[in-house]
């Protein structure tokens, strides 16, 4: 167990009066004259600890002056208003609690948090002391452990659950999605009720995104381009049937040519054409070969195009499904998703290659790529 705090400089120590001694660790020891024992600023002010990396926090108790710090001195007259804010990045700061719009309060607070939370920056801002123009803070204490009650002092407890996007619980689900991303097209049952138990949370962003039906829709185009698949596959190996057992008719049992030059034999009148003759028959041979050729290549053509088609669809919709669940995850409500939405619903509709050209292929663009440029860094 260990106070996270203790020996940190804040932030903003300049604009504070001896501004380590809210984390000497003395919570007996202070009093009201020099400014001893306490830190102190005027209001409005901010005290921010930074733990030099994220780290996980079980509770925070801040000590504001409240003149008990010397034997039989009485509780002081004032009241302090204030906040209590986290953050993994320095730039996004979430409120954990705030007592600004109350009647506000001198003493111990202790914060206990009810849900894991991790961070790195905790900051107090002080926004008013009833008896005069200072913010007086005598001990911050940061707790990775639940610590020891405070005993003899009365305690404002407050318990809080917070929604904090943690940088690397973030960088965990999204590295989770990328690893799955393989056997997606596969689990698209697992998918579907993962995002239904996420819609219950999300419900009234999604209700203007018809997200489900889109999805439908490419699920069903896909299964058409598929069927239409088989079909155009099953004509290209007919097609190549019977060029092929035309070819080897023509190569191996076509006696034609014999019966062509027997008969030119037997009629003295037809020596003269024999070579047009013959020269007929071949040609006839090689544009019947050359016809059954092009159907067999264009059968095959149209297969790789619905093939192509279908792997299109079927990604869209697992696009739709994937950015879905990723937004509707408990840990990134306060995330704006605005942005995301956008970007990922850009590559979902974008225009596609029909696949029926080599140069058409490529890869479609991938959605989670898009996640890990929209989500904030540290968030």
């Amino acid at each position: 167990m260990a106070n996270l705090a203790l020996g940190k400089v804040p932030l903003e120590k300049d604009d504070w009066k001896n501004p380590e001694a809210a984390t000497d660790g003395n919570t007996t020891n202070y009093g009201n004259q020099n400014n001893e024992g306490y830190a102190s600023a005027n209001w409005p002010c901010q005290y921010t600890v930074d733990l030099d990396s994220e780290k996980k926090i079980v509770g925070i108790r801040i000590l504001l002056f409240d003149n008990l710090g010397k034997p039989n001195y009485p509780v002081a007259d004032r009241k302090y208003k204030f906040s209590l804010s986290l953050s993994p990045d320095g730039d996004n700061y979430y409120t954990v609690y705030s007592n600004r719009d109350q009647e506000g309060g001198v003493g111990w607070y202790s914060f206990i948090f009810n849900n894991e939370t991790h961070a790195r920056f905790v900051r107090i801002e002080g926004y008013s002391n009833s008896k005069n123009a200072g913010f007086h803070i005598v001990q911050v204490e940061i707790h990775d452990e639940i610590p020891q009650q405070i005993k003899e002092r009365s305690v404002h407890e407050i318990h809080v659950r917070t929604a904090i996007p943690s940088e690397n619980k973030l960088r965990e689900l999204i590295n989770a999605n990328i690893a799955q991303k393989s056997g997606v097209l596969d689990d698209l049952g697992k998918l579907a009720k993962d995002l239904e138990r996420a819609n219950a949370d999300f419900e009234a962003s999604l209700s203007k995104i018809d997200f489900f039906k889109e999805t439908k829709d490419f699920t069903d185009e896909a299964s058409s381009n598929r069927e239409r698949a088989k079909g155009w596959l099953l004509a290209s190996g007919l097609a190549f049937s019977v060029f092929l057992f035309l070819l080897l008719y023509f190569l191996l049992s076509d006696g034609m040519t014999y019966v062509i030059l027997e008969r030119v034999h037997k009629n003295q009148y037809a020596g003269p054409y024999v070579g047009f003759i013959l020269g007929s028959y071949y040609v006839t041979k090689i544009a019947l070969l050359s016809v059954l050729l092009f159907l067999f290549t264009w059968f095959l053509k149209n297969y790789r195009a619905e093939k192509h088609n279908y792997v299109i669809n079927k990604h869209k919709a697992m696009s739709l499904l994937s950015v879905t669940g990723v937004l509707t995850m408990d840990r990134l409500k306060e995330l704006d998703k605005t942005g995301v939405l956008v970007k990922a619903l850009e590559i979902v509709y974008m225009h596609q290659g029909s696949g029926f050209s080599s140069d058409q292929g490529g890869e479609s663009p991938n959605v989670v790529t898009t996640l890990l440029n929209q989500i904030p860094k540290g968030g």
